[in-house]
């Protein structure tokens, strides 16, 4: 029988219309048997196997060290299958199966085939114990109770870890917002507590491995880690200068080598917040009335790129109230959508990253909400660097600058382990030519294969639309792997070039970098602009509520403020009892 949301059935011409039209034919094809929800914890399976080896206690024993492969083999097809047979009704969340999925085999990869887990290590914390003085610590506010992890918690560091007496002075009194009483973030009344700091290699109590365990899979960009990435600052000169051996250097350097407050940390990540929050709500309100964005047309004028595209091509026009200079103009179209779409993935991932530090290293929140207190040194502000970086590596370091500093670099421990890996086992050092070759070949490889399953979990809102995930970001990635190569030889050759060394200007040569990366990325980027779109992508509600649409500013005729609505997560009934749960 033919799907009533298929064939010769109206389209809905707005956003919201699209939204609940997207949504019933996501509920008819799980009624046609064409795809499942994701169904927890059935579809978690292969991530607790993997959890259970990893929790092993650290051990030599050659079986155990080797039932890494078939059990990684399994988390794998796990993953896999997850992939191919799994999607949502939200479109982050369709995304995000397939992103999710795919990151996490890469990532637990780092640990488990490419790197040895007991070589792994972290900076840790033990309390100083105080020289009895007389005071009452009664008077203690609770505020500035004295937190350890639940590693730390009673126990004395291992033999051989690197121990360094320390006095944690990051909530030292600063300028803040007000002063007295009603200061947002007030200073703190007494002195802070003095700590011990060390490097803490996989630990044998089972809930202080627990905790290792969790903590390296959730930090990504792996702060306080001894893999941490090399774009985020070390930690702090009195502790880095005690570490034996010392952490990973940030590159570049960052301006200053000292941390922020706890105070000014928290104020800082709080404007963002609200500044994103409103930005969020502009760009969304502008997405909603640019039809491009509701998965219709094509921004890829290249004839490279027409094979890979799905009809329709022609690009819908601009809203009414963009200047007419940029909606009559094709090129100025093409940059205000490409524009959006970049805008738009970076506020939200600042958006989320801001409001880490506002619960974790907030200790001003009232309990259960403050998490400070249970989590010890990842509550030290240190361990939160910024989420956003300068632009200027662009223009002074081109594509590589783009991909290697000013992008987010949330998946740049994942993607270059491996290729760290390739160059040990080939015997090339990683800075020399075709060991940084190798690297860029490895990385953008796996950030190909990261998006297309991304890609191949979204569930198109347009009937006969369908998602390239190796056709879009597929391609995408791998050009962007060739246009660093070439300008890496193009640069080495220039440098040996007198005349441009010692004639040209550093202002041109700037100008020309950045026109090579604009024009590099609006040759490429539609590939993957275009996949996003035609996913769906753009459906999805980042705020919970709007100011926008509470002015009218949204679609004629809605003006609700709240913007939410709680139907992309169900109870799901399968055919057996352990294929149940919570669907999304």
């Amino acid at each position: 029988m033919k799907s009533p949301f298929e064939g010769s059935s109206p389209l809905p011409t707005s956003h919201n219309a699209l939204v609940d039209f997207s949504y019933a034919r996501f509920k008819a094809g799980l009624e046609r048997g064409d795809y499942e929800p994701y169904v927890w914890p059935y579809r978690s399976f292969g991530i607790y196997v993997l959890l259970a080896y990893m929790l092993l206690p650290p051990t030599e024993n050659k079986l155990v060290r080797y039932a890494k492969y078939p059990v990684f083999a399994f988390f794998t097809y796990w993953g896999v299958r997850t992939i191919l047979e799994t999607k949502s009704a939200s479109a982050p969340l369709t995304y995000g199966i397939g992103l999710v999925d795919a990151w996490a085999i890469i990532w637990c990869s780092s640990f488990v085939i490419f790197r040895d887990l007991r070589d792994v290590r972290r900076v840790e914390r033990k309390l100083v114990p105080k020289a009895p003085t007389g005071a009452d610590d009664d008077d203690v506010p609770p505020s500035e109770a004295v937190t350890t992890t639940a590693s730390t918690l009673g126990k004395e560091p291992a033999t051989g870890e690197t121990r360094a007496r320390l006095i944690h002075t990051s909530d030292t009194p600063q300028t803040s917002l007000s002063n007295g009483k009603n200061d947002l973030f007030p200073p703190p009344k007494r002195p802070p507590p003095a700590y011990d700091y060390y490097w803490q290699s996989l630990p044998t109590p089972f809930l202080t491995r627990l905790e290792f365990i969790a903590d390296l899979l959730f930090s990504m960009r792996g702060p306080g880690w001894s893999h941490q990435a090399r774009c985020i600052p070390s930690p702090p000169p009195h502790i880095s200068s005690q570490l034996s051996p010392p952490p990973p250097k940030a590159h570049p350097a960052p301006p200053s080598p000292s941390a922020p407050s706890t105070r000014s940390l928290l104020l800082t990540n709080l404007l963002h917040f609200i500044l994103n929050y409103i930005l969020l709500d502009l760009l969304k309100t502008y997405t909603t009335h640019d039809h491009y964005f509701l998965g219709r047309g094509s921004l890829v004028t290249s004839p490279f790129s027409a094979p890979y595209m799905t009809p329709p091509t022609s690009t819908p026009p601009l809203p009414s109230f963009v200047p007419s200079i940029i909606a009559h103009a094709p090129t100025l179209t093409k940059w205000l959508r490409l524009v959006i779409t970049v805008l738009y993935v970076r506020t939200a991932l600042s958006t989320v990253f801001t409001l880490s530090p506002l619960f974790f290293a907030n200790p001003y929140l009232p309990f259960p909400f403050s998490a400070s207190r249970l989590i010890g040194l990842r509550s030290e502000p240190w361990f939160y660097p910024p989420f956003e970086s300068s632009p200027s590596p662009i223009w002074n370091h081109g594509l590589a600058g783009w991909w290697g500093t000013w992008w987010h670099q949330l998946f740049r421990v994942g993607f270059e382990t491996p290729g760290l890996w390739l160059c040990s086992t080939l015997s090339l050092p990683p800075k020399s030519p075709r060991g940084r070759t190798l690297m860029v070949l490895t990385a953008f490889g796996l950030s190909a294969l990261l998006h297309a399953a991304g890609s191949r979990t979204m569930l198109p809102p347009i009937p006969g639309a369908t998602t390239r995930p190796f056709g879009g970001p597929g391609v995408f990635f791998g050009l962007q792997a060739l246009g660093v190569i070439t300008e890496s030889v193009v640069t080495s050759w220039l440098k040996r070039q007198s005349c441009w060394e010692h004639t040209v200007p550093l202002g041109v040569k700037k100008v020309g970098t950045f026109a090579w990366v604009a024009g590099w990325m609006y040759w490429t980027a539609p590939l993957f602009v275009d996949d996003f779109t035609r996913g769906g992508i753009w459906l999805f509600e980042p705020v919970p509520w709007s100011a926008m649409a509470v002015l009218g500013l949204r679609e004629e005729g809605d003006a609700r403020g709240w913007r939410w609505k709680g139907r992309n997560v169900f109870l799901w009934r399968g055919d057996v009892w352990w294929r149940s749960g919570v669907a999304v």
